[in-house]
């Protein structure tokens, strides 16, 4: 990616889910053929799982960004650094 696009938090968060929805659709795409003879099918099993341990990991990240600061905390130099402007 251009260093301009690296930059832009909105192409960033486009580009990041654009990924996570077409890694999915691959693994999909592999998986299910081999389960139904009629061809890919969608089911609403297939919706639940992803549901469940989408939401498995979200409660395991959430536990664990409580445990930790996101800051670091006594750093001398915080101040200059979220003041910081890369050109």
């Amino acid at each position: 990616m251009p260093r301009a696009s690296k930059r832009s938090f909105k192409v960033l968060r486009f580009m990041a889910i654009w990924l996570l929805v077409f890694q999915l659709i691959d693994w999909y795409w592999q998986v299910m053929p081999n389960f139904t003879r009629g061809g890919v099918s969608l089911h609403w099993l297939d919706l639940a799982t992803l549901f469940a341990v989408a939401s498995t990991m979200g409660l395991v990240f959430w536990h664990r960004m409580r445990e930790h600061a996101l800051l670091p905390v006594g750093d001398p130099r915080l101040e200059q650094a979220l003041e910081f402007q890369n050109a």
